[in-house]
């Protein structure tokens, strides 16, 4: 699980106003936070085209738009989870220390 990062505990935060350094960790909560709920929309639209496939009954159409659907929901992953490795990439090199992924 992927956790979000506290502002308040990250030392950006300066007398309870959130200053430019809280950036990196703002879009850090905001792509972990997607990837999450990617993740889990993504199961419930590949169950929802495994259906839709079973249920086309040789309508070539019906399966067309299931694959369809099972190909932009992989490409839509693949795009968030590739913003995922971006950030942290960019956090690493820019000596972000605090985002770098925890194991």
């Amino acid at each position: 699980m992927i956790e979000l990062i506290n502002l308040e505990s990250s030392g950006c935060v300066s007398g309870g106003v959130v200053t430019f350094s809280c950036i990196p960790f703002i879009l850090q909560n905001v792509v972990n936070f997607l990837v999450g709920f990617a993740s889990i929309v993504a199961v419930f639209m590949l169950v929802f085209a495994g259906f839709k496939m079973a249920w086309a009954r040789g309508d070539m159409q019906k399966v067309a738009d299931a694959r369809k659907i099972i190909i932009f929901t992989l490409i839509g992953l693949f795009l968030v989870y590739a913003s995922f490795v971006l950030v942290n990439i960019l956090a690493t090199s820019t000596g972000v220390t605090q985002l770098a992924p925890k194991p």
